[in-house]
């Protein structure tokens, strides 16, 4: 009991969690405690590790945000600057600067609307989630796609049979839209989409006929803020991390493969089989 109390002091004056109390040296009561006493260190440690590494995390994605929405905010300070000190410019610059700064709006509302879907994707509840027809979430992207992208050439191709999980609605599609996005962004004009099962998983398929990604790049592409080879290109640098997470949150896996149009390939695998959901869950 003496070194029990004096471990629970150690702990509490160095904060050190890895530390843990001998078990084995005295009579089975004291020993049983002590057991108990390491288990609850170990719970502890574990949580203090973890709650550790979502701080470590928020604070360089908070970082992250403010150096990516300094830019266009830099941007339109100085193009308003230049409006101010210079009322009497030409109509046709006046109209230059004013198309800038609306660029730089437009890109600083898209990263702000990003922002909120990471954060709103971490916190969804399960009255949230239910059974959704991934099919019917893909082909509904899709339309939207061709309305926003006409000169796009987008091919779907669904199985025969199942085509529901459990999941998120609205995260599902945030996944899909963002998956087509990319592919018309960067594919070259030809979009191929598929639905497929495969050994237990829904495996959706998007790929693309551009310049396709490096196989070192295939990992560090779906980081927050990347933007591939190129940090000018267009987007916020977070339509990949939004699949990934999405991937993430329902349980499956995003992985990226040359593909047989000359481009990228994204491949999303999400489990078929599910847990039992009651019958007012269903969307």
């Amino acid at each position: 009991l003496g070194r029990l109390r004096m471990t629970a002091e150690t702990i509490s004056s160095s904060r050190d969690l890895g530390v843990r109390v001998p078990s084995t040296q005295g009579p089975l009561e004291v020993n049983n405690l002590a057991d108990s006493f390491n288990v609850m260190l170990e719970r502890i440690q574990e949580a203090s590790a973890s709650t550790e590494a979502a701080l470590a995390s928020s604070r360089a994605f908070a970082g992250n945000a403010a150096h990516e929405m300094r830019t266009p905010l830099t941007s339109m300070q100085a193009n308003l600057e230049v409006l101010t000190k210079n009322p009497d410019l030409p109509p046709e610059q006046t109209k230059e600067i004013v198309d800038a700064i609306s660029n730089e709006q437009r890109r600083l509302v898209r990263l702000i609307d990003a922002l909120q879907t990471l954060a709103r994707g971490e916190t969804v509840a399960d009255e949230q989630k239910g059974m959704v027809d991934l099919a019917d979430v893909t082909g509904i992207a899709i339309e939207s796609a061709r309305r926003a992208a006409p000169d796009a050439n987008i091919a779907f191709d669904i199985p025969i049979g199942e085509t529901e999980i459990y999941g998120w609605t609205d995260g599902l599609r945030v996944m899909v839209d963002n998956l087509l996005a990319n592919g018309i962004r960067h594919g070259g004009g030809e979009v191929s989409v598929r639905l497929d099962r495969e050994n237990g998983d829904l495996v959706l398929a998007i790929e693309d006929s551009g310049s396709g990604i490096p196989p070192e790049d295939r990992e560090r592409i779906f980081e927050r803020f990347e933007r591939g080879q190129s940090p000018r290109s267009p987007g916020t640098g977070l339509g990949l991390a939004l699949v990934a997470q999405q991937a993430r949150l329902h349980s499956g896996t995003i992985t990226v493969e040359e593909s047989l149009l000359g481009g990228a390939k994204f491949v999303v695998r999400l489990p078929l089989e599910q847990p039992t959901v009651p019958a007012d869950n269903k969307p």
